[in-house]
């Protein structure tokens, strides 16, 4: 997704150290969550959906990846979508309705997001954990350019 394009723009920002770049690379992260779109006639919806934060894609694993090489005890816990229930002995799976679902999770990794960028700025700033959390993103996006998709990733 973009978030990786723009990681690696701001990775490769090599006038600012490393600690200034995560930082930059977070902010910009933060206002791509909160940002909004509106057209004619319409309301003003978020930039990246709700729904990204609740259903398999890039943008989720870009989130949930970031989380794991970025953060110091952090998890992002998913939400239950389904619950079982027996019925005459048989397990059964029925859908838990909730139309704040996707909401909790944008809201939630919003807080998570802060939580690491107070982290990443506890003195003393560790640079080698950075480093070390740069490299492994840079795979995982590497990796995931390369192994989940078929046609070519273009940058403009």
């Amino acid at each position: 997704p973009i978030l990786c394009m723009v990681f690696q723009f701001v990775m490769d920002r090599y006038e600012l150290n490393v600690h200034e770049r995560m930082l930059l690379f977070i902010d910009v992260y933060e206002e791509l969550c909160r940002e909004t779109i509106q057209f004619d006639r319409s309301m003003a919806r978020p930039l990246v959906l709700n729904a990204c934060y609740f259903k398999s894609n890039k943008w989720k694993d870009a989130c949930e990846m970031f989380i794991k090489c970025f953060s110091h005890n952090i998890s992002w816990q998913s939400v239950k979508a389904t619950k079982s229930v027996k019925v005459n002995g048989k397990t059964t799976y029925e859908y838990i309705r909730d139309d704040n679902r996707s909401q909790q999770l944008h809201d939630e990794f919003e807080k998570i997001l802060k939580t690491i960028k107070a982290q990443l700025s506890q003195k003393p700033i560790n640079y080698n954990f950075m480093q070390k959390g740069i490299k492994l993103f840079k795979s995982w996006i590497q990796d995931s350019n390369t192994s989940t998709t078929n046609t070519p990733t273009y940058y403009y």
